[in-house]
């Protein structure tokens, strides 16, 4: 465990605690991570200068993902120039913010950090539950379109403040 965050009505959730020189791979654990505006989308963006500024030019990024609502018929959200990585509530009606609701929860692996020459990569399993009170997973695929040195990563939703929520980093040694 290298790091945990937890969320009351933040805008963000940063970790800047990268240790590229002792771990090769990075895992974050999503533990119940609700939106404070209903139907939004979390995003992840990441930075090369400590978390001072982090990426977000119009083509920063490549992901896609496969999301599948309970009851439901898988639905794509991709981009090959975005300014983000989506990591669930992209189609099926964004990641819901009532009290009771399900917050996203899942892990996000994050990896080729340490290395200028390479393009760092995401990849990860969510699940949480939607505006509309239906159970939403999403497997996810990402990466920074520039090879970079990335170290520092910030969970966001696409409006408003995360309302409540843990995250815990993980870094994975040689």
């Amino acid at each position: 465990l290298v790091a945990t965050k937890t969320a009351s009505a933040s805008a963000t959730l940063d970790f800047t605690e990268f240790n590229n020189a002792t771990y090769r791979w990075y895992e974050f654990e999503l533990e119940d991570i609700l939106p404070a505006t209903d139907a939004t989308v979390l995003r992840l963006r990441t930075s090369t200068n400590g978390g001072s500024s982090y990426d977000a030019g119009a083509s920063d990024y490549s992901y896609g993902n496969v999301m599948m609502e309970d009851g439901g018929t898988p639905q794509n959200d991709n981009s090959n120039a975005a300014t983000h990585i989506n990591l669930i509530g992209g189609t099926y009606s964004g990641i819901g913010s009532a009290a009771g609701e399900l917050g996203v929860r899942g892990t996000i692996k994050i990896y080729g950090a340490g290395s200028a020459a390479s393009k760092t990569t995401v990849l990860g399993n969510v699940s949480g539950e939607n505006s509309i009170s239906r159970l939403v997973g999403s497997t996810i695929f990402g990466r920074r379109n520039a090879a970079q040195d990335t170290d520092a990563v910030r969970f966001l939703f696409s409006a408003g403040n995360i309302t409540s929520g843990t995250i815990r980093m993980y870094g994975i040694a040689a």
